[in-house]
């Protein structure tokens, strides 16, 4: 799912500038000075009981934005890393369901055998260890 993130921010922009606001991190017009303070109400007030930092934010943006397709030279640029590979390093973290998806997209060995000449060899190595029709091994060709 698609959200238009671009425009919300836009507008927040349009109306922090109508109202006078001119700071990036603002409560009812005022800079937030202490951002521990804002986060620790933001999360009670939000009904949050895990204990989450601010900094949990970027590894979240990285991990979501990599797991979208976003390229990893891209997500280094947005949060201000010179290379990607701080990136691939630090950030992106492998969510269970990535997991699965993984695990899931590995064939059978039942789908892996190929005909060679019609004599029935397989060229992949896994099916010559576990046979074409289970894990019994395969006798060596002579």
């Amino acid at each position: 799912m698609q959200t238009a993130l671009l425009p919300m921010l836009k507008a927040w922009e349009e109306q922090d500038m109508a109202s006078g606001v001119d700071f990036v991190v603002s409560f009812r017009g005022k800079p937030v000075k202490h951002i521990r303070s804002a986060w620790k109400e933001a999360l009670q007030r939000a009904g949050i009981t895990r204990h989450i930092r601010p900094y949990d934010l970027r590894h979240a943006f990285a991990t979501e934005a990599i797991r979208a397709g976003t390229d990893y030279g891209t997500v280094a640029q947005l949060m201000g890393h010179s290379s990607p590979v701080m990136v691939m390093r630090h950030y992106q973290h492998v969510r269970n369901d990535q997991k699965t998806a993984a695990i899931e997209a590995i064939p059978t060995p039942e789908a892996c055998v190929q005909k060679e000449r019609g004599h029935g060899v397989s060229r992949n190595p896994l099916i010559s260890l576990v046979g074409s029709t289970g894990l019994e091994p395969v006798a060596p060709a002579l």
